[in-house]
């Protein structure tokens, strides 16, 4: 995208003011949305995906020490939302997606792989709507050049509850970000297969990206446990720069998806069970188990020297490699 793109501020004044002009008293618009805060506020079960041991037991490994750092790409995206009015009682969420590749030369400086994905829109049922409100909506989000996106997505209405209907714009500003990084991240495959990517998030839903020996998907959050049901205890007590075994995640017919291990980068001790924990992903890779396993070793030793320097003042500095926050601080920046 070029540099004309407009801020997410002004895409969303800009949006706002076009729809008082259109829809006069039909239109409520506020400051601080209540409805959205609460849509924000989603309970996330806890769960465990099915998974199985490459070797016999597992068991905790130490990760050789990191030499000089090898990844040349990060690839990270971010979403902003707010929501821009309620025409007749349901409402219309601005969503900003971005994403960049920031590329790290020999030196160490960063710069931006090819330009960066920006897309603003807007986001609305157009079941709850109707026909002739979303042709109407449509026309006047054209003239400000805003995209139009239906928040339904081929899916049923939650409920007319405001903060649902919000809740399923959000999940369909996520999908638009996750399908950009895909294709970002698969333009870098096609690009230069072999050169080591870090992708902030799981590589799943791109077969280039699992079949690619350069990628690796990595995953702060810890909802859903790549784990044996009764082997939370392993996690729990990994040290810094020490692993898991190899783990083959699978799908909903038993076969193997990807590979995946947890690394601890840094000491929990003083924090809860999740502190500096991060689940490594990559495509499968032939080869026994111990084949497997000194894949593991070598791509968590790339991963531990990406600890410095710290990415404080990040909120996420435990997990956070400096590249990310840095293609982050840039993507806030440009969109």
């Amino acid at each position: 995208m070029s540099s004309a793109v407009p801020s997410a501020g002004r895409a969303l004044e800009s949006a706002r003011s076009a729809l008082r002009v259109a829809f006069g008293d039909r239109v409520r618009t506020a400051g601080v949305d209540r409805v959205e805060a609460l849509a924000l506020n989603d309970t996330v079960v806890p769960g465990h995906a099915s998974v199985r041991l490459v070797g016999d037991t597992l068991d905790v490994h130490p990760v050789p020490p990191p030499t000089s750092p090898t990844f040349e790409g990060f690839l990270d995206g971010i979403q902003r939302s707010s929501t821009v009015a309620y025409i007749d009682g349901v409402p219309l969420l601005h969503g900003t997606a971005a994403v960049a590749i920031r590329q790290r030369s020999a030196a160490g400086r960063l710069s931006t792989w090819r330009p960066p994905m920006i897309e603003h829109a807007v986001y609305a049922s157009h079941a709850l709507l109707g026909d002739g409100t979303w042709a109407e909506l449509h026309a006047v989000m054209s003239l400000r050049g805003h995209l139009l996106r239906d928040s339904d997505d081929n899916l049923p209405v939650p409920s007319r509850h405001p903060s649902a209907l919000l809740r399923q714009s959000m999940d369909a500003l996520a999908r638009v970000r996750n399908a950009m990084e895909r294709t970002l991240g698969e333009q870098w495959c096609d690009a230069h297969d072999t050169r080591p990517l870090y992708v902030d998030g799981s590589l799943r839903g791109s077969h280039a990206l699992m079949q690619s020996t350069g990628a690796v998907g990595v995953v702060k959050s810890h909802a859903t446990l790549y784990l044996p049901d009764d082997a939370f205890s392993v996690l729990a007590s990994l040290q810094a720069a020490q692993r898991t075994s190899v783990l083959e995640a699978l799908d909903a017919a038993g076969r193997t998806r990807s590979l995946t291990w947890y690394l601890r980068l840094r000491t929990a001790a003083g924090h809860d069970p999740f502190f500096g924990l991060i689940r490594v992903e990559t495509g499968i890779r032939d080869g026994g188990a111990s084949v497997l396993e000194q894949h593991a070793d070598a791509i968590s030793s790339w991963l531990l020297a990406e600890r410095v320097p710290l990415s404080k003042p990040d909120a996420r500095w435990d997990v956070l490699p400096y590249a990310i926050r840095d293609c982050a601080v840039y993507l806030r920046a440009v969109a």
